[in-house]
């Protein structure tokens, strides 16, 4: 112990680090590895992200703004947008356009608890407010 600290006072950085040194103990390697996993992942995820947002962008504001026109709450908008989504329809602003459209997709999703009651009162107040 008392050698190594001796060590340290004499010499703080120790040898010069040469590639082939590091790279034969393989520290570099595994190294490496996992920065190259960290990024590849981070990657991954950041285009994921960027598909996702772009759909949302390409009908979002159709949907926001229609969706306010109506009076939906911030609540209303997000089960709409989900109740859509779980269809697989390309616009959720066609559930606020078609009465069909939204009774055949609320149908499909009236099987989540709570969900039934909120879509009648979308519904009504979509459709049936004059």
């Amino acid at each position: 112990m008392i050698a190594f600290a001796a060590k340290l006072l004499v010499d703080p950085l120790g040898p010069p680090a040469t590639w082939e040194g590091f790279g034969s103990s393989g520290t570099f390697s595994a190294v490496g590895g996992a920065v190259l996993l960290v990024l590849g992942v981070a990657l991954g995820a950041w285009v994921v992200m960027r598909m996702r947002s772009q759909d949302r962008l390409r009908q979002g504001p159709a949907y926001r703004r229609l969706s306010r026109a109506l009076g939906l709450g911030r609540r209303d908008r997000t089960l709409v947008w989900l109740v859509a989504r779980e269809a697989r329809l390309p616009c959720p602003a066609s559930l606020l356009i078609s009465r069909g459209c939204f009774d055949h997709a609320a149908r499909r999703s009236v099987s989540r608890p709570g969900r039934s009651r909120r879509l009648a009162a979308i519904r009504q107040r979509v459709f049936e407010s004059g």
